[in-house]
């Protein structure tokens, strides 16, 4: 069979990529290239250490056009995007999924870890074996019929395995070989892509409790973010995070961790992987990377939304973030929380 592999240079893609040789598959390894333009080789010396093919895409163009400019448009309007679930759904899932099968491969292999199984009704994303690295959360948004011809051959195994049976196999990788979350951003910090891109958004405004009174100020709403602590710069008695930012008053308004709390979440632009057969259901919901799917009720309402209703309060909902939603651990819909 020909596969394609999404060869990131990490741990992960080189044991799917190491598995499927061995398994007597033609495989051709594929590297992204939109962060370094053209300067990654980190691909190119795995592809050539297994004695496969090796394809590298640099669609640094669209990459800027799909990821960087809506990331750069939701940090000024005082959000908290995720910019991996985007670009898992318009490049890793499109524009590299696209690239393969024009290669005339037969399906594409990644190193999420995540589980694909197969159903009457089609493809179903279930949460992989090893819950602390857990992917599914960031393929929530990518629409299902783009995992037709897809294979995840590390949901079953933990990241420890994956490391240890590529240690047996004489492969030594660093930690900073693993992906990282906004990988293009290189040495440099989100603040300082955002202040490259949009200088003028980082005008100074007040920072304010919950009563409206001025406790100093900020130099820039890009550089908050639901529930930070560190570097607000205001002194007080007790503990205060950042519990909402309003932009059109270019305001930041701080809290007690209290504040923080919540019982619901409403997410637009839904990505459905079921098709619903009634408005309300219990599901399980996850509103941020890392954390655990927790028990809510969900609401589908009008204009391709749905409200998530949690059973116990959740931590620092923050808009511009992604909302996964599961049921007896299956992803069924992802969005965008408002």
């Amino acid at each position: 069979m020909k596969i394609a592999v999404a060869l990131s240079g990490g741990v992960d893609s080189a044991a799917v990529a190491l598995r499927l040789k061995q398994a007597g598959h033609e495989v051709i390894g594929i590297t992204l290239d939109f962060c370094q333009e053209g300067k990654s080789t980190a691909g190119l010396k795995i592809a050539q250490r297994l004695g496969i093919r090796h394809e590298q895409l640099s669609p640094v163009a669209e990459f800027n056009r799909l990821v960087i400019k809506p990331f750069v448009r939701a940090f000024t309007a005082g959000l908290t995007p995720n910019t991996c679930a985007f670009c898992n759904r318009d490049i890793k899932f499109g524009l590299l999924r696209e690239y393969a099968f024009a290669l005339g491969v037969e399906a594409l292999a990644t190193g999420h870890y995540a589980r694909l199984v197969w159903r009457d009704t089609g493809p179903v994303i279930q949460r992989a074996e090893d819950v602390e690295k857990d992917q599914t959360y960031f393929l929530s948004l990518v629409p299902i019929d783009k995992f037709r011809s897809v294979i995840f051959p590390l949901g079953e195994n933990t990241k420890h395995q994956v490391q240890e049976e590529m240690r047996s196999a004489g492969w030594q990788f660093k930690a900073a070989d693993d992906s990282k979350e906004m990988c293009f951003l290189g040495s440099r910090s989100y603040t300082d892509l955002l202040q490259e891109k949009v200088p003028e958004a980082f005008k100074a405004g007040e920072i304010v409790d919950e009563s409206g009174r001025v406790l100093g100020e900020h130099g820039g709403l890009p550089q908050y973010t639901i529930g930070q602590r560190r570097g607000l710069g205001v002194a007080a008695s007790h503990p205060l995070y950042v519990i909402r930012i309003e932009e059109d008053a270019n305001r930041v308004v701080v809290g007690p961790d209290q504040a923080l709390w919540s019982r619901t979440a409403r997410l637009k632009n839904v990505n459905w992987f079921i098709d619903p057969q009634c408005d309300e259901m219990k599901v399980q919901a996850q509103i941020r990377y890392r954390q655990r799917p927790v028990p809510a009720g969900m609401k589908i309402l009008e204009n391709n939304q749905l409200l998530l209703s949690f059973e116990e309060p959740v931590r620092a909902v923050t808009p511009g973030q992604v909302g996964a939603v599961y049921h007896d651990n299956c992803l069924i819909a992802g969005g965008e929380i408002e």
